[in-house]
């Protein structure tokens, strides 16, 4: 009898390909209806609108601040702008090429977070945190965190890369280093909130890498070059020096906080929480508590007795990643206890996103277990349902966002026209007054 046998049907690497395969396809899918069709002006109003004039200097080259917030400076830099500025040149300077951009961003980092999972563990593990991170960035944030330009949605998915490649580096993936400094640069010149968190992520990761393991000198020379491509990234902020005075002035001038730390410990809690109960992050202040709570406070739990056991079990993927979902949530901690006036949701959605990492803390230790492929199988299994079953209830959702993102907005095209008509009648600068009903309108 011949020895030969035939290879048995690995059910888990084919539930990771259907969780790939859906992903792509419905992005694809998204892509395709971003591409085809009419490509009219949208008529953007409000912080798009004011986004729409930074990207006409940015075209110039002359955009060197980020928007600008309500608290009178401007986020510091402009990366995201001119990162989109192909897009938009490329669409005759309209909306549309914006939007593409934006969401090809995302798709992008999204990409490269799953593969920079799968170097430090298995490939049914990134998998599972591919439909997680779908999935639960979806239900925090809706259809529209994949598409919107503006701050704080286009920089979710380049913070969760962020925190992917912490992990990797610190496990000797060394040639993310400079990546790493170029993207936390990226999100804070985008967000000024994240200055403390990419400062704790950035300075945790390089001493975590050293203690790690004694560095060579390939790495060493990376972080030379991380370094340098961090400061040349700040030039064009620095031009904008009485901006950055601002932003320093209004960080520093404050005599106390506003929010003690119980206060922002029920905050980060509720904040964590929300999504978890399957419904979008509220906008506006933090509610009082309820389920939002309790769950928010289990997750956080969860993240400490994940690092324990990953610990006790030395498992150093486990370990570092449950390290660095801790650091970053005391820092998230401190963050909301000095943030001005109100605790407000949507100004601040990433801190949620952590949650993701805290899924993958578990499956992380998991897959140590050698003598848990049922189990692993089954999660892998699971996982391809989730995203099959997720994709297919909330197609008419995800279909509806990007309709809604490439209308016209019909009230601003009839102002628009309006007031080009009546300027044009003039014969000197006119004099716009605009009632309130109007200007609810454009707002």
């Amino acid at each position: 009898m011949s020895g030969h046998q035939e290879p048995r049907l690995n059910i888990s690497t084919y539930a990771t390909c259907v969780t790939v395969f859906t992903v792509a396809a419905t992005a694809l899918v998204i892509l395709t209806h971003l591409l085809t069709g009419p490509n009219p002006i949208l008529y953007w109003k409000s912080d798009y609108a004011i986004f729409l004039i930074d990207m006409h200097h940015a075209l110039q080259f002359d955009q060197e601040i980020g928007i600008s917030s309500r608290f009178g400076w401007a986020h510091p830099g402009p990366f995201n702008y001119y990162m989109l500025a192909p897009w938009y040149s490329l669409f005759g300077e309209k909306e549309g090429g914006l939007i593409l951009g934006t969401f090809l961003y995302n798709i992008g980092f999204i990409a490269a977070s799953t593969w920079t999972v799968a170097k430090i563990c298995e490939r049914n593990t990134a998998a599972l945190f591919l439909a997680t991170l779908v999935i639960y960035s979806t239900l925090s944030l809706g259809s529209r965190v994949f598409l919107d330009v503006l701050l704080p949605y286009s920089t979710i998915f380049p913070w969760i890369f962020a925190l992917c490649m912490s992990v990797a580096i610190i496990q000797k993936h060394s040639y993310f280093i400079p990546l790493l400094a170029l993207t936390l640069s990226c999100v804070t010149q985008m967000h000024v909130a994240f200055w403390m968190p990419a400062v704790v992520l950035g300075v945790s990761t390089l001493a975590g890498s050293l203690l790690y393991k004694r560095p060579e000198r390939k790495e060493i020379l990376l972080w030379i070059a991380a370094g340098s491509v961090f400061i040349i990234t700040w030039i064009p902020p620095l031009h904008e020096f009485h901006n950055l005075s601002k932003i320093f002035e209004f960080f520093t001038s404050r005599p106390r906080s506003d929010h003690s730390l119980l206060d922002a410990a029920h905050a980060l809690a509720v904040l964590m929480g929300e999504p978890m109960q399957g419904t979008t992050l509220s906008y506006g202040e933090a509610k009082p508590g309820g389920l939002p709570l309790y769950l928010g406070l289990l997750a956080i739990t969860a993240s400490v007795f994940c690092t324990l056991a990953a610990w006790k079990n030395n498992n150093k993927p486990a370990l570092i990643l449950g390290y660095v979902v801790l650091i970053q949530l005391g820092t998230s901690l401190y963050a909301l206890s000095k943030i001005a006036g109100p605790i407000l949701h949507h100004s601040i959605t990433f801190i949620p996103m952590i949650s993701i990492f805290i899924a993958l803390q578990a499956l992380l230790l998991i897959n140590q277990n050698r003598s848990s492929t049922r189990i692993k199988t089954t999660l892998t299994f699971m996982g391809s349902l989730a995203s099959v079953f997720f994709i297919a209830t909330h197609y008419q959702q995800i279909n509806n966002a990007v309709a809604l993102a490439k209308t016209t907005d019909e009230n601003i095209a009839r102002l628009y026209s309006d007031m080009e008509k009546a300027t044009q009648r003039c014969t000197s600068t006119p004099t716009i007054n605009m009632n309130q009903p109007l200007w609810r309108r454009c707002k």
